[in-house]
């Protein structure tokens, strides 16, 4: 599966809600791709860093190679 990096911040306002890591862990599941790390769990942040999301996306899945491919269809997920 190919895995991509997202701003968490600039996803969660996309989105319009503050997920804590256990709600859009289970999110990612509902709609079929997988949340493999939040660095900002681990404490990984250097000083004005900020936090990132891995996401892993299934192969057939190109639509959501991107930040823009998958806020869009989260986004149209939620509502």
């Amino acid at each position: 599966m190919p895995t991509i990096d997202i701003d968490k911040q600039e996803l969660f306002d996309y989105l319009g809600n503050q997920f804590d890591t256990a709600s859009f862990r289970e999110l990612c599941f509902e709609f079929g791709i997988e949340l493999e790390e939040d660095s900002s769990e681990k404490g990984q942040l250097a000083e004005g860093e900020r936090a990132q999301l891995k996401i892993d996306i299934p192969a057939n899945r190109y639509d959501l190679l991107c930040f823009e491919g998958v806020s869009r269809a989260l986004g149209v997920f939620l509502r």
